[in-house]
């Protein structure tokens, strides 16, 4: 008998030895998501998950957000940073994800998930992730 199937499906990912590891760093993780909130009248910070089980995905959706907060930041005074969340273990293309990780701000592992978690309770940290025009926040 497994004891994770017996759990509900939003406690299940946490029914592994990660959550061992993640514990010790929630309230850390905790008080970073707070300074983003409070910094949100002077910068946006957002965090994005790249979806990079797919090179397309990868590739098209990191360049057109990063074009897009460039473009944000050229028009507007209050700027956007931009944190790229990169989830899974393995992608589409480990060159091209190395690239990015050496270009952009990006979290990964269990600090990655913790921050991409606990900012998924707020909207305005978590930009939307399909192709519409970001938020005029």
């Amino acid at each position: 008998m497994n004891l994770s199937s017996k759990l509900p499906p939003k406690l299940r990912q946490f029914a592994t030895v990660g959550a061992l590891i993640k514990l010790p760093m929630l309230p850390f993780a905790l008080i970073v998501i707070g300074i983003f909130i409070l910094l949100r009248p002077f910068v946006i910070i957002q965090i994005y998950k790249v979806h990079d089980w797919r090179i397309g995905h990868m590739v098209s959706a990191t360049q057109r957000r990063t074009f897009e907060i460039k473009e944000w930041n050229s028009d507007h005074l209050r700027k956007k940073i931009l944190i790229y969340f990169f989830g899974s273990k393995t992608s589409a293309n480990d060159y091209y994800r190395d690239i990015l990780l050496r270009q952009h701000m990006s979290i990964q592992g269990h600090w990655g998930f913790l921050l991409f978690y606990i900012s998924s309770f707020f909207k305005s940290i978590i930009p939307a992730s399909d192709y519409t025009v970001l938020d005029k926040a």
